[in-house]
């Protein structure tokens, strides 16, 4: 499907009212959260923040996970080389998936390599993985990425570069593939592929490169309730223009392997993301999508159209750092429980 892009849509409190009418809808880049008119309300400190019912809040660095109860006192810290890109609560918000680092040996040089955590309320690690595992037992070649000079680390390369990690949400009861039954995480790198692990964080049991995406440059990809895989695809490629550097949201479809584009842009290069971007499932018909130059929108797949699109969330800079992505949820607990102390 494609939309034309005359300008940049302005916000329509009368479609977001009729299409999502949620009061208690609030927005979250990192740390940051805005209303559902996309007025900013609160800056909580760090820089990813997950928010609790009962008032209280995890929030991480590059360097620590922090515990904060509702009256703001630090209830259990973690600390690591480099924490990165997300931090994502489990399906029942009973555990936290948190993205690291850790730091070995290749060839007489010290590189980085991704770790994903799992981590309890009480700040206990119950598994962790390192994604040098995952290269071994794929195969996969290292990548030698230049660290970012936004990497507080004694090191020149990392080896792998993850940026997505979720936990596979319950499954409609549909047909599906043994890979997807067995699986129990979904992790995402740039270069490396999408991988689908058990829930011991332990066995591959699915991998799959995008080839609609130039080197797999794709960020956030999740497992939707009906087994299919959504992701953000930065350097989509095009066949018939390859110098066209364009981004797409689509979805991949298992055991098929087929990909279909949920949205794009024309000109293709008006919706261009090179390095965030992310995607959420509202329902079957509303998904969100947002990157650091366009801002956020919001889509209706039946209506093929845009309901609202706003930047008033990235005007503090021209890239989402230190978060990837912008997010939906409704805090209206939160909030309330903050109120009660």
């Amino acid at each position: 499907m494609q939309l034309i892009f005359f300008t940049f849509l302005i916000f329509n409190s009368f479609a977001w009212a009729q299409f999502y009418p949620t009061p208690n809808t609030y927005f979250i880049n990192g740390c940051r959260v805005f209303n559902s008119y996309t007025q900013p309300i609160e800056q909580f400190p760090g820089e990813r923040c997950l928010f609790r019912d009962n008032g209280d809040f995890i929030s991480s660095n590059q360097t620590s996970i922090k515990y904060y109860t509702k009256e703001n006192e630090i209830k259990w810290e973690i600390t690591n080389p480099f924490f990165h890109h997300q931090m994502n609560w489990s399906t029942d918000k009973q555990h936290i998936l948190a993205m690291g680092s850790d730091l070995i040996k290749r060839k007489n040089e010290t590189k980085r390599v991704d770790l994903f955590l799992i981590i309890d309320l009480n700040g206990k690690i119950l598994k962790q993985l390192s994604a040098e595992k995952i290269l071994s037992e794929d195969g996969a070649e290292d990548i030698n990425f230049p660290l970012g000079s936004f990497v507080n680390l004694p090191v020149k390369y990392e080896i792998t570069h993850f940026n997505s990690f979720y936990e596979i949400p319950i499954l409609k009861n549909i047909s599906h593939p043994d890979f997807l039954k067995n699986s129990k995480y979904i992790l995402n790198s740039v270069g490396q592929g999408i991988f689908l692990l058990d829930k011991n964080l332990e066995r591959v049991h699915y991998k799959a490169k995008i080839k609609s995406s130039l080197g797999h440059a794709v960020h956030d990809a999740q497992v939707t309730s009906k087994g299919s895989i959504i992701f953000f695809n930065n350097l989509s490629s095009d066949l018939k223009n390859k110098r066209s550097l364009h981004s797409t949201v689509e979805e991949l479809f298992l055991p098929s392997n087929k990909v279909t584009t949920l949205f794009k842009a024309e000109p293709q290069g008006v919706f261009y993301s090179k390095h965030c971007g992310g995607v959420q499932v509202l329902t079957d018909d509303l998904f969100f999508f947002s990157h650091h130059f366009s801002g956020a929108f919001f889509y209706s797949r039946s209506q093929k159209d845009v309901l609202f699109s706003d930047y008033n969330m990235f005007k503090d800079g021209d890239r989402l750092l230190p978060s990837q992505q912008i997010k939906i949820e409704n805090l209206a607990d939160f909030f309330d429980s903050r109120k009660k102390r």
